[in-house]
């Protein structure tokens, strides 16, 4: 099938090192983390703070610190294996070449992945060609821009099988992704027939006024502080850590136009 356009991330060109940025931004991220914590104790034990509340207080900041750290990494992941296709026949194709390898559960096996992401992008960027994993986009449900990024909804499916909803996300630095986004909105329904979306927003906020709730009961109940019985602490700090799960899930959704 003959390929009019291909879309896909400036940095996974030929040269890309998509392997080599997820591997050190992986390790980067760690050895912040350690970095912090060792130099937040030197500075504690050399000011004579109190231990137990500074350690709590440097597991939460470098918590925070990590997830916002972990998800522009993320990001990245998305973004560089990400590849979308159009046909000379109009149709518009989208694949996460990240679906490609077995990833394993193993540090070894994960790194034989990204490198096989890598190799694959490299190989699009030189001779593009459709892969008969990708997905047929039919009918566009939501188009968001969400800071720079471009999330969409939509049906997708694969010669002989059924329809599946899937959603793809792209930044707006891409080359010509403004005719990217046309080719969506060409393809997205019109507003009186689109499904109704749910409100997650009321979900959301329940789910952060759990976890800040869960996150004050921990800091009471924590033996630093003694306020509440330290037997409330371990299960506040489970339920915290669902709550804040929940968080991400329902921020997820909502900004995809779930």
């Amino acid at each position: 099938m003959e390929i009019k356009q291909i879309w896909m991330s400036p940095s996974s060109g030929k040269n890309n090192h998509y392997a080599l940025h997820l591997s050190l931004g992986v390790v980067g991220i760690v050895l912040l983390m350690l970095l912090l914590i060792s130099f937040g104790i030197v500075v504690s034990f050399s000011l004579g703070l109190p231990r137990k509340a500074t350690a709590m207080g440097l597991c939460v900041a470098c918590t925070i610190l990590a997830l916002v750290l972990a998800r522009r990494l993320g990001r990245y992941a998305v973004h560089g294996a990400t590849v979308f296709f159009l046909t000379g026949e109009d149709r518009l194709f989208a694949l996460d070449s990240r679906e490609l390898p077995f990833w394993g559960s193993s540090g070894l096996q994960w790194l034989q992945a990204t490198a096989q992401v890598q190799e694959y992008l490299r190989r699009q960027a030189r001779n593009p060609s459709l892969p008969p994993s990708a997905w047929e986009i039919g009918k566009v449900l939501s188009l968001r821009e969400h800071f720079g990024d471009y999330r969409v909804v939509c049906q997708v499916h694969r010669p002989g099988r059924r329809v599946f909803r899937s959603s793809f996300s792209f930044s707006q630095n891409w080359d010509r992704s403004e005719l990217l986004l046309r080719q969506l909105e060409r393809r997205e329904l019109w507003q009186a027939q689109k499904p109704a979306t749910k409100n997650r927003l009321p979900a959301l906020a329940a789910s952060l006024a759990g976890a800040a709730t869960l996150l004050g009961l921990c800091i009471l109940s924590h033996p630093a502080q003694g306020i509440l019985p330290r037997v409330l602490y371990f299960p506040c700090l489970a339920g915290e850590l669902a709550a804040v799960t929940l968080v991400c899930i329902f921020w997820t959704m909502h900004t995809r136009g779930e």
